[in-house]
């Protein structure tokens, strides 16, 4: 996982995942940050206002989500 040595993603879904934390990984608790870099954009995006777009750690761009709540 990006930025957090010992964590490891074990399984993902469309609004979901599972983390494994290995023994160098530390405590993760209730309101941590973690960042999940996605490998696509799936029919869920309507579900979120915001992309947010970070470069080296910084949100650079804020695009609305036109869509949004939108179904067929």
């Amino acid at each position: 996982m990006h930025g957090r040595p010992g964590v490891e993603v074990v399984g993902i879904a469309d609004e979901h995942g599972k983390l494994a934390l290995g023994p160098d990984a530390g405590r993760l608790r209730l309101g941590d940050q973690v960042l999940l870099i996605p490998g696509h954009c799936d029919p869920t995006v309507n579900l979120h206002d915001w992309y947010v777009g970070v470069r080296h750690g910084r949100v650079e761009a804020l695009w609305p989500i036109t869509a949004r709540g939108a179904s067929n």
